[in-house]
């Protein structure tokens, strides 16, 4: 339970995104593009919501 361990500290945010590489955990884009090509939905609202 690395991550746990991590937040549970209080590590910042760059400590946080280091352990999620660490345990190849997909990041908002990578997931919203897979949602994308599954059909889930479509590319313009992946697109609003990195806007917002």
């Amino acid at each position: 339970d690395g991550m746990k361990q991590v937040v549970a500290a209080g590590k910042d945010a760059s400590a946080i995104k280091a352990q999620a590489r660490e345990e190849n955990m997909p990041n908002f884009k990578d997931e919203g593009l897979r949602l994308v090509a599954e059909g889930v939905t479509s590319l313009e609202e992946l697109q609003r919501a990195f806007r917002a």
